[in-house]
């Protein structure tokens, strides 16, 4: 793969994901009976969504069999590599040097744009999934840094990906201003939130309370000045299909402003559901 051409094909992607044998099912069962043969004392955590409903940091830091799964993903859902071709085309289109994948899970990404070519960094939450990044990341003699996303290095990203990870997380706010403020001036966000995948009759590490987030959170990102340089029609169906959406962020917009402006545009148009919700909840509560 060279990065002088503009894009890939999704049997170019499965290549650069290779481990080490062509057929990609083979190499996924291949890379995961290797990881668990040099990590023999790991368990089983088929559980840990029920130990952990409502503690999202404890569950990926604890939950092995979750990331094991995600090494097979691009096969059972095809368009995450979709979303791979979408990053390197990007990278190729803008000149991107740098990458950070906020919420990396198993490394496919990161591993995609390391064999691009890229510098790249693997940021999540520190443990099972961040071992086995790590691991996938050696054994393909690969030099990506694997940083702490909670406590993520003070270094800035021509190109940031973040796909399916908002609606893990407490503040959602608070993890898009931390990301925007790494990304460079004119660099290049791409955001899928998945915000409306939640059962509220089943525990498990997504939080039912951040589909309030849903589109309004592109919104707030607009009023800031954050550019959105494709997508749907509405933030709704974008957010609903998890769509990734590319955004920049221009070189004039201060870090420092950043979390500030976000949180009180967000609370702005919160402010606004509440009446609506508060109006219905009366409402139904008169009917007989």
């Amino acid at each position: 793969m060279t990065r002088a051409k503009f894009s890939i094909t999704r049997e170019e992607v499965l290549e650069l994901i290779r481990y080490r044998l062509s057929d990609p099912q083979k190499d996924v069962e291949l890379e995961a009976t290797d990881y668990l043969e040099a990590f023999p004392s790991a368990k089983s955590t088929e559980m840990q969504a029920t130990v952990f409903p409502d503690a999202p940091v404890e569950f990926y830091a604890s939950s092995k069999d979750f990331f094991l799964d995600l090494l097979g993903m691009h096969l059972k859902l095809p368009h995450l590599l979709e979303r791979s071709a979408m990053l390197v085309s990007l990278a190729i289109q803008t000149g991107a040097s740098t990458f950070a994948d906020w919420g990396g899970g198993s490394g496919r990404d990161c591993i995609v744009m390391a064999r691009t070519g890229l510098q790249a960094t693997h940021l999540d939450v520190q443990g099972e999934g961040t071992r086995l990044a790590a691991w996938r990341y050696e054994k393909r003699g690969l030099s990506v840094k694997v940083a702490d996303a909670l406590n993520p290095p003070a270094e800035f990203y021509d190109l940031i990906s973040n796909f399916d990870c908002l609606e893990h997380v407490e503040d959602p706010v608070t993890v898009v201003a931390q990301i925007l403020s790494r990304l460079k001036g004119g660099g290049f966000l791409v955001l899928a939130g998945d915000f409306y995948n939640f059962d509220l009759e089943k525990a498990g590490p997504h939080l039912p309370k951040n589909f309030v987030y849903g589109g309004i959170l592109q919104m707030a990102m607009q009023k800031i000045g954050i550019k959105k340089l494709n997508g749907l029609a509405t933030p709704w169906c974008e957010t609903a299909l998890a769509v990734p959406v590319v955004w920049q962020k221009p070189a004039d917009v201060s870090s420092e402003f950043l979390e500030k402006a976000l949180r009180q545009g967000m609370l702005d148009l919160l402010s606004r559901f509440a009446r609506f919700y508060e109006g219905e909840i009366a409402r139904l509560s008169k009917i007989p």
